[in-house]
């Protein structure tokens, strides 16, 4: 669990880098799968982030200490925006 809060405060900083997420607040892991953690490396390949009330589909890699107490590195592929008509199923919010 720490791992995933580690890589979900790295990659807030990286994900506003886009445009189109350039105002997220919140960051999901496993949203359409569980996230896998191997030694320290995440991998979230059914991630999500929602910015300006909006939620996307997000993949993401992140590295972290031996410790898994701080990510360091992230990267992401961004997905499709997540239809709202779906959210309470995948656990989502506005």
């Amino acid at each position: 669990f720490r791992a995933h809060q580690a890589c979900i405060y790295r990659g807030l900083d990286a994900v506003k880098r886009e445009r189109l997420l350039r105002k997220a607040d919140r960051m999901k892991t496993s949203i359409f799968s569980q996230a896998v953690l191997t030694g320290t490396k995440l991998v979230a390949k059914g991630g999500a982030a929602r910015a300006n009330g909006h939620w996307y589909a997000l993949n993401f890699s992140c590295d972290l200490t031996p410790d898994l107490m701080k990510a360091t590195s992230f990267s992401f592929t961004l997905g499709a925006e997540i239809p709202e008509q779906v959210w309470e199923d995948l656990g989502l919010w506005r």
